[in-house]
């Protein structure tokens, strides 16, 4: 059977160890039981690859006489690559590096298959593909496996001894009062360098380790917003991350109603370039520095209150951290 069926590629799989089978009719349903009942009957194949050929829409009529609108049209321009989303993204990012303007279609649900190459070979080479993704929100029949991911939980240690004792929920790091920060991840160190800094002018900080983004501490947060004018959170994420969380989390529980005042610190929407931890930090604004300074925006803090820390902050000038 194995001479029967072998092609031109059986070599290459052979010399790969497999036992190759193929190329297969995949429409001939009788040929594939045979086939399969043969290879169940050998005394231990091993590894067996069988080569089937199909061709999608094959025996369903309203596929085979009514082709899609736009391959009618414009079949050299269009490319049905199957079920193979990275191979889609890639082919789009290369047609792109040509000087062409591709459309990519794929299901919502699907385009997580291909994130490597929307964010390696799209986004960071800054080529024009268009993305036409479907499916997204209810999309009734289609069932859970196109709604996401939430049985999931979202922790960040904060240290080298915090990984060992991740349990539990957030905790507070150093008590203060009028202003809070909460960090999440190792930012935190920054946020408790950035308390020691502001220290020295007499301003005491609140610090605490979020350590869970989902779910969040809700009674650490609550507890933060209720004692405090100001709350800083600070995160080495972006848009839609731990800063976005609390954000909804305030807004469900009427946090911001009162005299709360939020201010989230995040990285920018833009790429970090290569370089030391530190300086990417500097380069992100999310420094010690940077957190002191927002401590004391004055939109943060009262006219009065400012006035006050900032004449006071000024004879400090070997620390200083007003810009």
């Amino acid at each position: 059977m194995r001479g029967m069926m072998g092609g031109s590629g059986a070599c290459l799989f052979e010399e790969l160890g497999l036992h190759y089978i193929g190329p297969v009719d995949g429409h001939n349903v009788e040929d594939l039981v045979y086939i399969l009942n043969n290879i169940k009957s050998l005394p231990e194949p091993g590894l067996v690859l069988i080569h089937v050929i199909t061709e999608k829409g094959k025996s369903y009529a309203p596929a085979e006489v009514s082709p899609d609108k736009m391959h009618e049209t414009i079949p050299d321009r269009c490319f049905d690559v199957g079920i193979a989303e990275q191979h889609a993204i890639t082919f789009a990012a290369g047609l792109a590096a040509e000087g062409l303007k591709p459309f990519c279609a794929i299901y919502s649900s699907f385009l997580q298959s291909g994130y490597d190459e929307v964010a390696h070979d799209v986004d960071l080479q800054k080529l024009p593909v268009r993305f036409a993704i479907d499916r997204a929100g209810l999309v009734g029949a289609d069932g859970p496996t196109h709604c996401g991911a939430f049985g999931t939980t979202f922790m960040a240690p904060s240290s080298e001894t915090e990984l060992m004792h991740l349990v539990g929920k957030g905790r507070v790091l150093r008590e203060g009062y009028r202003v809070a920060i909460l960090g999440y991840r190792t930012i935190v160190q920054s946020c408790i360098a950035a308390a020691e800094r502001l220290q020295v002018l007499n301003i005491s900080i609140t610090v605490a380790d979020a350590r869970f983004c989902k779910p969040l501490d809700g009674n650490l947060i609550r507890q933060l917003a209720q004692e405090h004018e100001i709350l800083i959170t600070v995160e080495e994420g972006s848009i839609g991350g731990f800063g976005s969380h609390v954000s909804k989390f305030f807004g469900l529980n009427g946090l911001l109603d009162g005299k709360l005042k939020w201010r989230a610190m995040m990285l920018p929407d833009r790429y970090i370039e290569h370089g030391s931890q530190k300086d990417q930090t500097e380069a992100a604004g999310l420094s010690s520095r940077h957190i002191a300074t927002t401590v004391l925006s004055p939109s943060q803090l009262s006219d009065q209150y400012y006035r006050e820390q900032v004449i006071t902050f000024s004879a400090f000038r070997p620390i200083c951290i007003v810009n």
